[in-house]
């Protein structure tokens, strides 16, 4: 049997390779495998990949991603930004198909914006043959299900739907995340980082947010086989590490576990966490395990100093739990400016004067401002759109006719920063 795997090109407003790896995939990949399966990959977003040319990263493996202007969809037709398809090209897509003539064909899908890529692989595969089965799963169709059917896949799969992969394809897929095998990344030519994860789900129920939903039982994994998954590829010479866990602080013993070993054995390793960490779990021995562990510009979520919103979106921190990480963070020896702290715009009782209030607070803690920009997710209690393309957090306020204040506190927050910056703090 032969199972060719593929991670969509992305169809959106901006996209930028901030350490993005299909890895669910790469997971069902190695389970695959472990059934004696042929298992193809292709990643339309791997800017490695042999058919480009001069690709250009920073330090970390981050780096912009080739597009092409596209025709704006017409729901989008009002949104004053151009729309691209960023990745591989379908005809490169197309050749490689063809060539490894699959039996199966799996697609994922992230962000529920992303369906156009999805939508252009399915496509794509019944012009080459339409007897060929395509699933989808990922994210998109966990959250919005009914509307993944529409695509016309043959079969869809939400991410708590894998025994039912299996039953298919005639193979056993664990049931639970803690028995899953490493991820597969033999078939990356050149390997920047590694991303992994060492838990799903969140115990935290943000009103925002619907990780729990996606995985409503939190999972995780001993810290001694994630331990051994890092050193695996530590040995193989990856030193940049991307821990893509919601949740990666708790429980607090678990992590402490695992960073203890992983800061006394592996000593020129580099910890990335983009989805941020719980600040109310830094206490003094994980502050001093991360800088032992070197984790990278430590990004913690804070979203508002309101704490009355703090409250009502769920409570997951408070400014006073905020700012005692961010000083035992320094008394490890990070400086001030190194961590960055997350907040949101664009809830819709957001308002400039409290964002501002919220960033004038960072800038005395003289911490690195991220302004994130507010999109509704399926599933949460601010979902209010007709199709997931006006979902995308880089268009969702322009819509929303909130682009002139978000253009606002951007151009306030690179003020601060670069405030930061001349006074010797960056």
């Amino acid at each position: 049997m032969r199972i060719l795997l593929i991670n969509p090109p992305i169809y959106d407003f901006s996209a930028y390779d901030y350490w993005i790896k299909p890895l669910g995939l790469l997971y069902i990949s190695s389970i695959l495998k472990e059934n004696n399966i042929e298992v193809g990959l292709i990643d339309a977003m791997n800017r490695f990949d042999e058919y480009f040319k001069n690709v250009k990263s920073d330090e970390y493996g981050r780096g912009k991603f080739p597009f092409k202007k596209m025709n704006k969809p017409d729901v989008l037709k009002k949104i004053p930004l151009y729309f691209k398809r960023y990745g591989l090209p379908s005809e490169i897509i197309k050749e490689r198909i063809i060539e490894f003539k699959p039996d199966f064909v799996f697609v994922t899908t992230t962000m529920t914006y992303w369906y156009l890529g999805a939508k252009e692989i399915l496509e794509l595969v019944k012009s080459i043959d339409k007897k060929i089965p395509v699933f989808l799963g990922g994210i998109y169709p966990t959250l919005l299900f009914e509307h993944a059917i529409s695509l016309g896949f043959d079969d869809v799969f939400r991410n708590n739907e894998l025994k039912r992969v299996g039953d298919i394809i005639g193979i056993k897929i664990p049931n639970n995340f803690k028995d899953f095998p490493p991820p597969d990344y033999s078939f990356y030519r050149i390997l920047k980082y590694v991303a992994i994860t060492t838990s799903l789900g969140c115990p935290f129920r943000c009103s925002y947010c619907a990780s729990y939903k996606i995985t409503p039982d939190f999972q995780f994994k001993e810290p001694e086989i994630v331990y051994d998954e890092i050193r695996y590829f530590y040995e193989k010479g990856i030193r940049d590490f991307v821990i893509y866990d919601d949740a990666l602080l708790f429980p607090q013993d678990r992590f402490i576990s695992l960073f203890k070993k992983v800061g006394d054995n592996l000593k020129d390793i580099r910890i990335h966490t983009p989805n941020g960490l719980h600040a109310r779990f830094i206490d003094t021995e994980i502050a001093e395990i991360m800088k032992k562990a070197n984790f990278i510009q430590p990004r913690i979520s804070l979203e508002t100093i309101n704490r009355e919103k703090q409250l009502r979106t769920g409570g997951k921190i408070f400014t006073d739990e905020f700012e005692e990480a961010v000083n035992r963070l320094i008394k490890t020896g990070y400086k001030s400016s190194d961590i960055i702290a997350y907040i949101i715009f664009g809830l819709p009782d957001d308002t400039i004067d409290e964002c501002q209030k919220t960033m004038d607070y960072l800038h005395s803690l003289k911490v690195t401002i991220y302004l994130s920009e507010f999109s509704p997710i399926p599933a949460s209690d601010y979902y209010d759109v007709e199709d997931p393309l006006l979902s995308n957090n880089t268009i969702y306020l322009h819509y929303k006719n909130r682009g002139k204040e978000l253009q606002f506190l951007k151009d306030y927050k690179n003020k601060l920063n670069r405030i930061l910056k001349f006074q010797g703090y960056q």
